[in-house]
């Protein structure tokens, strides 16, 4: 399993394909599997890195406050380990945040970015009991087995699921809790405007945690086209991969 340096981490990474750099980034109790499909149908002309965040996967090093600015500097950590100026980002759930703030901070490093159910661009909304309960999830395998498998419109097939549970099992308790944080405090609202680099929003129509119309309000904010996909729930990289890789295409293209 291959690895580089990257500022304070040891950072994990599939790797696919040759050509223009793509750095693809997961969402919370996520990992580079979740790319696995993608990696497998990508575009011609393109070399994709899935990496594993802090805190997550079989990426080693210490926590960090695990904000999204933090989580971006980890990525332009990464970016300069590869010897990279820019790269195309794609991210899926969090991993949209974490691009997006990159893209934010430091727009020069970002030739394009494909947001998949970008998180809420005004805070995730405040619910009383919600860390206690995704942290309950480390203990219960269970628990996070059926909270995994509401992500998908479809029943995933049982071994992909418990593959995808066995390395959300990897998560670190301090990055689950600080990661509720640190989607309620991002509020990057309007200043998405600011950012130039070509971008898409992809949805799933039948997300049932960030649902199309809150990708609809990133994409205005971004003013960028935003794709529903029919039939496809939270799990946009598994259940559409395709889809998914024709879209990169006309980012990278």
């Amino acid at each position: 399993m291959p690895h580089v340096h990257a500022g304070d981490l040891d950072v994990h990474y599939l790797r696919a394909g040759r050509g223009e750099p793509v750095v693809c980034v997961h969402g919370n109790w996520g990992s580079a599997r979740w790319f696995a499909p993608l990696l497998a149908r990508l575009p011609v002309g393109v070399q994709a890195h899935a990496i594993d965040l802090r805190g997550r996967g079989d990426t080693r090093g210490p926590d960090h406050d695990y904000s999204m600015r933090a989580l971006a500097e980890d990525l332009r950590a990464f970016l300069d380990a590869m010897g990279w100026t820019s790269a195309h980002l794609v991210g899926h759930s969090l991993g949209a945040g974490v691009i997006l703030q990159l893209a934010l901070d430091a727009p020069q490093r970002v030739r394009s970015l494909l947001c998949l159910a970008p998180p809420w661009i005004s805070g995730m909304p405040h619910i009383d009991g919600v860390a206690a309960y995704q942290r309950s999830m480390h203990d219960h395998r269970d628990l996070l087995t059926g909270a995994m498998t509401m992500l998908f419109a479809s029943p995933p097939a049982p071994a992909e699921l418990a593959a995808l549970v066995d390395d959300a099992m990897k998560q670190r308790p301090a990055a689950t809790l600080a990661t509720v944080t640190a989607l309620e405090d991002w509020r990057p609202g309007a200043s998405l405007s600011t950012i130039s680099a070509p971008r898409r929003v992809v949805s799933g129509e039948l997300d049932p945690l960030i649902s199309p119309q809150h990708a609809a309000a990133a994409a205005a904010a971004l003013g960028c086209p935003c794709d529903i996909l029919p039939g496809v729930g939270h799990a946009l990289i598994p259940e559409a991969p395709q889809a998914i890789a024709d879209i990169l295409a006309t980012l990278v293209g």
